[in-house]
């Protein structure tokens, strides 16, 4: 298992690497900065900064100075070392802080994804729960038209719009003019966190769950079908099963281990997934976490906070994909090698 670590791990931070740079160097070339927005001297958006250091120790092609037309010499590869005076070495040595307010880029993160864990692991308990609850259901009925009816309900839920579904709950439930049963916003101190809201105001998260958990039941429906549903047409069930085993008993202790192993994984994902997901719902219900921090940082041009949310995201996605690959690895013993 140690070996099966030490690659997942070593493949994640190599990974990691890449796309730091890669979401630096998109950044960079962005135009405009939060200065740019807030000037009233220049509306016009500045594509390079003047003495800009590079983006990282080494460079490749030679910097053009400001102005300079392009020649076909600026093409040819010119390596040349930068040392520590480059702009990937600051971020990770140094700390960032936010353009627009000052605030350490770190405090603002954390604060954001305290509000989101709040409403993400929730969410993925919810929709696991219910999912598997809904495939063992529909698998103990064994009835054509119960699945039909099921498949097509969460497949409708899931295509609509997560925005104009958010929407028609707010405007149902949280409207004085027709059922004003919930909040559609978090009324107290933002800055104390999104479990201390669970504390003080929890139905401010009824409807946002509703909106992450309902057009998302599909997914994991269809996997915990699947799974249930092709391991009781296997052998080793059918063997099993002509023993006289009832078939209750028979689905907790044959079946459900095998399809637990793709629906484990799953939600070894699900929590990066819902957090790029989580933007438009965290828009809609003004929830200050990561999803709707990002959009705001984007808009405003606070790169440092954006680069920060983009790296955060993509620790969570690769610690997501390495937890379901040793998942896999342990439940299965047809992925393990000798």
């Amino acid at each position: 298992m140690f070996k099966v670590f030490l690659h997942s791990l070593t493949k994640s931070l190599l990974t990691l690497m890449v796309l730091s740079f890669l979401g630096l160097w998109v950044i960079d070339q962005i135009p405009g900065t939060a200065e740019d927005l807030g000037s009233d001297e220049n509306t016009e958006l500045i594509f390079k900064k003047e003495n800009q250091i590079p983006l990282f120790y080494f460079s490749v092609f030679k910097e053009r100075e400001k102005d300079q037309s392009i020649a076909w010499s600026d093409f040819i590869p010119q390596i040349s070392w930068n040392a520590n005076q480059n702009q990937y070495h600051q971020i990770l040595t140094e700390t960032s802080y936010s353009k627009k307010d000052g605030i350490p880029v770190y405090k603002k993160i954390l604060q954001a994804l305290s509000w989101t864990f709040a409403l993400q692991l929730p969410a993925v308990i919810l929709i696991f729960l219910l999912s598997w609850f809904l495939a063992v259901w529909v698998i103990q009925r064994n009835s054509k038209k119960w699945t039909e009816s099921v498949v097509g309900v969460l497949t409708l839920l899931h295509a609509v719009p997560v925005f104009w579904f958010g929407s028609m709950l707010i405007l149902f439930f949280a409207n004085p003019d027709f059922l004003n049963w919930f909040p559609s916003m978090y009324l107290g101190d933002a800055s104390l966190g999104g479990f201390s809201a669970w504390i003080q105001q929890p139905s401010c998260f009824i409807l946002p769950l509703i909106t992450l958990v309902l057009p998302s039941l599909a997914i994991l429906f269809l996997l915990s079908y699947g799974g249930l549903h092709s391991a009781l047409h296997q052998r080793f069930w059918m063997r099993a099963y002509s023993f006289g085993i009832p078939f209750k008993a028979g689905l907790k202790n044959e079946i459900y281990p095998h399809a637990f192993i793709p629906i484990l994984a799953w939600i070894a994902n699900a929590i990066p997934f819902l957090m790029a997901g989580s933007l438009v719902v965290e828009s809609i219900f003004s929830i200050p976490g990561v999803g709707r921090l990002m959009y705001q940082s984007v808009a405003e041009r606070d790169w440092p906070v954006a680069y920060w949310i983009f790296m955060v995201s993509a620790v969570f996605t690769l610690g997501g994909m390495m937890l379901a690959d040793l998942i896999q690895w342990y439940l299965d013993p047809r992925t393990r090698k000798e």
